[in-house]
């Protein structure tokens, strides 16, 4: 057994090779193939002359980024030293304003007449424990049965609504009693807590429905 072509398949060979048909065949192929690594090469080329575009085009887009990036940063630092800047005037100005107040509010107090403003506030303290203790009254009662129950409800008109009130004044008087310290004419004071005294509203001692009235 060998390999070797024979000489008659060799000569068939030859005569299929010389035939019309397969030189045709070739022919197309090899055309094809032509064709084919054209294209390639007409691609290539088409990729290159892109290439030429947008590298360039690409560059130039990073290079603006980065400037847009490092303008960004310095407005930020800059914003940064702005606020830091405004934090120390603001905490300047506040603390010169709490000290300054401090001075003007001693200033007033030191002379102010504490005798009569404690009183005032004495005054107001027993005020107050007299209400606590003041009688809720209750008028117009009316004795009704319940439904559910059967047991016996009262109801009627109560004054508790004006102890509330005046409990509230009062209290209100109280707190704000040592801004009275801060009155320019300390002579005025009775004057001015006569007025708020007089502001109180009045305990109802004689609580009426308005259906009475």
């Amino acid at each position: 057994m060998t390999d070797q072509i024979s000489p008659k398949e060799i000569a068939a060979l030859v005569a299929l090779a010389s035939q019309p048909a397969t030189r045709k065949a070739v022919e197309d192929a090899h055309t094809r193939l032509v064709a084919e690594r054209a294209a390639r090469r007409d691609r290539i080329a088409a990729l290159d002359k892109q290439a030429e575009i947008d590298w360039p085009a690409g560059q130039a887009a990073i290079a603006k980024a980065v400037k847009k990036v490092r303008d960004i940063e310095r407005m930020l630092l800059a914003a940064n030293d702005e606020l830091r800047l405004a934090n120390s005037d603001a905490f300047n100005k506040s603390h010169a304003y709490t000290r300054s107040r401090q001075e003007e509010e001693a200033a007033l107090i030191e002379r102010a007449d504490f005798p009569t403003i404690a009183a005032w506030q004495d005054e107001l303290l027993a005020e107050l424990n007299a209400l606590g203790k003041h009688s809720v009254i209750i008028s117009n009662v009316v004795v009704t049965r319940s439904e559910a129950t059967g047991k016996p409800i009262r109801t009627g008109v109560t004054n508790m609504a004006s102890i509330v009130a005046r409990m509230a004044a009062v209290r209100a008087a109280y707190n704000d009693a040592d801004l009275l310290k801060l009155e320019p004419d300390q002579r005025n004071l009775p004057t001015i807590i006569a007025a708020i005294r007089k502001s109180f509203p009045a305990v109802d001692n004689n609580p009426q429905s308005k259906a009475t009235q």
